[in-house]
């Protein structure tokens, strides 16, 4: 279902290329709007793209930005460093992506590149309140750990974003290891939770503030910027990473039942239904989303895919359709006033 992380800023080259001028205008304003400046650094990276026609898109793209704000854009070469939290972790520093002999001990050390992954991990998860020692080692480990143990994780940590830091005082900075506190700085990094974050706020606002009409086309963007849960894949993760990849993923299915009503609305039930799945490929229990699927079915009179789709979610609700807590459920008295109303 999801994707390997792309540059954010691919998904907006065919609108920002556009000969439109209001197309590339509303572009403009929801890439600025969810990326801030650092579009342009995203932008910058699709400038040095292989693909001759992605780099003549991002010139164009360049050109749309100037146009919209009017003023100079000057985009400057990346040097920071961007984390992929959601579904594999992947770091990538001034470009390039760590690869998994980065991730262990210089001269046959014994820290290992899952626990040196999920120190990092942990420590971008506590953002700038940072952690002490008993903590991060508990995060790590799941368990006892020894002091030499963590000791050894942080130092093989250090090491790697040292390696590739290669002068940058920020990222030589990044990691701040005192006596009994740990923290990687913020501002020295930033992530896909982060993107999501914003797309989905500015999203909503504009839905608050212009309807679901407008709103629209952000929602397609934060779908976009979804890469499946959060640090689902990280050493130890389940217990303190649950509370937020729960907030995120409701996030994501939030922005999906607005989808879902917006394509309902205007007929297109296909959409709907197609948009639906996303969602309910990562939770078939969302009760809204498998209503606005069952809805879609019947409006276009697939009767066969909306009983298999009924039968799926009473599966994965784990409902006796006999039971009082059945008939109590949304979706079924859905369902049944769906059979009772005349075909068309």
């Amino acid at each position: 279902m999801y994707q390997q992380w792309i540059n954010p800023v691919d998904l907006y080259l065919p609108l920002l290329a556009s000969p439109y001028p209001q197309v590339r205008q509303q572009a403009c304003l929801i890439l600025l709007g969810t990326f801030g400046d650092r579009a342009l650094t995203y932008l910058r990276r699709l400038s040095e793209a292989a693909d001759p026609q992605v780099r003549q898109d991002a010139r164009l793209a360049q050109l749309a930005l100037v146009e919209a704000t009017g003023r100079e854009l000057k985009i400057q070469r990346f040097r920071g460093m961007y984390v992929e939290c959601m579904g594999q972790l992947r770091v990538y520093i001034s470009n390039k992506e760590m690869r998994d002999s980065d991730w262990t001990q210089a001269e046959g050390g014994r820290a290992g590149r899952r626990k040196v992954q999920a120190a990092l991990a942990y420590l971008i998860h506590c953002g700038r309140r940072g952690s002490n020692r008993e903590e991060l080692g508990a995060a790590i480990w799941e368990g006892k750990f020894s002091a030499s143990s963590l000791s050894r994780t942080l130092s093989t940590l250090r090491q790697a974003l040292d390696r590739y830091a290669n002068g940058t005082f920020a990222l030589e900075r990044a990691l701040v290891i005192e006596d009994d506190y740990c923290m990687l700085d913020p501002d020295c990094y930033h992530t896909d939770v982060m993107f999501f974050e914003q797309a989905f706020a500015l999203a909503t606002r504009i839905e608050q503030e212009q309807g679901l009409d407008a709103a629209a086309p952000a929602y397609t963007n934060t779908l976009q910027l979804y890469f499946g849960p959060y640090m689902a894949e990280v050493s130890g993760s389940a217990k303190w990473s649950r509370s937020r990849r729960d907030y995120l993923m409701n996030s994501f299915v939030i922005a999906v039942e607005r989808l879902a009503e917006h394509a309902y609305s205007r007929g297109l039930y296909g959409q709907c239904i197609e948009v639906c799945s996303l969602a309910l490929d990562a939770d078939p229990a969302a009760d809204e989303i498998a209503a606005w699927r069952l809805r879609a079915y019947a409006a276009a009179m697939r009767y066969a895919e909306l009983e298999h789709a009924y039968r799926s979610y009473l599966r994965a609700a784990r409902l006796d359709v006999l039971s009082d807590a059945a008939q109590q459920d949304m979706v079924v008295q859905l369902y049944q006033s769906l059979r009772r109303a005349p075909a068309r």
